[in-house]
């Protein structure tokens, strides 16, 4: 059965629960939009454009894996031809205030509450609130990547008549945790890949202000000096300069020795 361009979503549903299969002619599609409200398995308000939630109640009884929602899968795609862009998930535009306010202003918002309604215990090995990733395979041509950011901000500039009192590219909140747990803001593992491998790099206007290098600090053969894997810059008399944080013991101090004193 083909349908042509129906004035309501709800023509295109079947009246009861069943498995059915709905061909459309997408050629009558072509210049309409989708303009009522859509709700699978939930009633959308006023206040929800599209909203796909589960039944009140339901029991989740799949065989193993559970997918809430994709919302799109590649597969075996090819590109046809070059692009400027592929956007996975894409939302943008623009909205007018129109004299308004907001309380807060969320561009990706997700927040879910675990319970355990049994008396059973129950377990969770990880839990990743947000996982992103990027892979390749199958490669028989080479392929070029410039730069490959798993996380980057896009920002531009503030123009006037806008206030930021305080800005944060990534910010880390308080983390609550029960009594007794490892507590961690910041957690990077070890990098184990490439020539120059650096666990932070902070940089300044000429240079980095910090660095911290992977792996464990070098072993000098000594007991009376010791170096770090921790870089500062320092301006001396004009001249930045990185430095790697090193210690000597008092009676091994030479006139041409720098000491790290607090300022």
């Amino acid at each position: 059965m083909r349908l042509g361009c129906p004035q309501f979503v709800s023509d295109l549903l079947p009246a009861e629960d069943g498995l059915y299969s709905l061909g459309l002619d997408l050629r009558r599609w072509k210049n309409a939009y989708l303009k009522e409200r859509l709700g699978v398995g939930d009633v959308v308000s006023d206040m929800q454009r599209v909203r796909i939630a589960e039944p009140t109640d339901s029991v989740i009884l799949p065989t193993s894996l559970y997918y809430y929602l994709i919302y799109a899968t590649f597969g075996s795609t090819k590109l046809g031809k070059a692009l400027s862009a592929l956007y996975g998930m894409l939302c943008g535009g623009a909205f007018d205030l129109d004299g308004y306010g907001l309380t807060n202003l969320r561009g990706l918002y997700f927040s879910v509450t675990t319970r355990n309604t049994n008396s059973n215990s129950a377990s969770i090995s990880t839990i990743n609130v947000i996982e992103a990733g990027h892979f390749f395979s199958s490669i028989t041509g080479a392929v070029n990547v410039t730069n490959r950011n798993f996380f980057k901000p896009t920002t531009t500039g503030i123009p006037a008549g806008v206030s930021i009192q305080t800005q944060r590219g990534l910010y880390i909140p308080n983390l609550h945790a029960s009594d007794g747990a490892t507590n961690i803001g910041v957690d990077i593992d070890n990098q184990t890949y490439g020539t120059t491998r650096k666990l932070l790099r902070a940089k300044g206007t000429s240079q980095s202000n910090l660095e911290i290098d992977a792996d464990d600090p070098p072993n000098l053969g000594s007991d009376v000096e010791a170096e770090s894997a921790v870089l500062i810059s320092f301006n001396e008399n004009g001249t930045p300069t990185l430095r790697k944080v090193r210690w000597k013991q008092q009676n091994q101090l030479t006139t041409t020795d720098k000491v790290l004193v607090a300022a």
